[in-house]
């Protein structure tokens, strides 16, 4: 079993039954054999894994930010016209990565309100681009039919992205390590996990990386 574990009170990411790669070189640093610690603190001198930095900088494992929205509440819905496909956006796990920025612009436009026009591409197109969402803040509906989990039939994967988050792709458990509560109902077969550890949303990023200038 894939599996993620991670403590309200602060500590590393544990992680069990998960490759985890340099998303740059391709190169694997953990192998699913293996259980390894990840830090999420964004202290460590040996990242991407931990060195204990947690305990001397006083790292707060604990959600800054609060809702008490479901999932299925915070997601908006953007309709293609006579049609009965739509794109989700769950903004709040979202990475800001900018993949939908920068490959399908003119359905993705940060500038524009509302910010998806998904008239100004095919279906296809716009199934596409959310499938290369890292985070699953995209995805899309068709027929009131979610879109299937792409990942059942591979093996669990991190990748350590440059300057940024964690992104896992493929069926893993998340487990609250305090008191062992799953929070898999938070995730989709993809997710984003925060690295620098500034996240308001931890332990999902929400792209604070970018402002507190995280380069590792």
């Amino acid at each position: 079993m894939s599996e993620i574990k991670v403590s309200k009170k602060g500590g590393p990411i544990h992680v069990k039954g998960i490759d985890v790669i340099d998303h740059t070189t391709g190169e694997v640093l953990l192998e699913n054999t293996k259980t390894g610690h990840l830090c999420r603190c964004g202290g460590s001198e040996n990242k991407p894994f931990c060195d204990g930095t947690h305990a001397k900088n006083d790292f707060n494992g604990e959600r800054i930010e609060n809702t008490q929205l479901s999932k299925e509440e915070r997601i908006k819905k953007y309709f293609q016209t006579d049609s009965t496909f739509k794109v989700r956006d769950d903004r709040y796990i979202c990475a800001h990565i900018g993949v939908c920025t920068d490959d399908l612009p003119k359905v993705y436009n940060s500038k524009a309100k509302p910010w998806i026009a998904p008239d100004n591409a095919t279906i296809e197109e716009n199934k596409a681009l959310t499938k290369k969402c890292p985070s699953s803040a995209l995805d899309y509906e068709e027929a009131e039919q979610k879109a299937k989990a792409f990942f059942d039939n591979q093996i669990a994967k991190i990748f350590i992205y440059p300057k940024g988050p964690y992104f896992i792709q493929g069926k893993v458990e998340l487990i609250d390590d305090q008191d062992s509560m799953k929070i898999l109902g938070e995730v989709n077969d993809r997710f984003a996990m925060c690295r620098c550890g500034k996240s308001e949303k931890k332990p999902f990023c929400d792209g604070t990386h970018w402002y507190v200038e995280f380069d590792k």
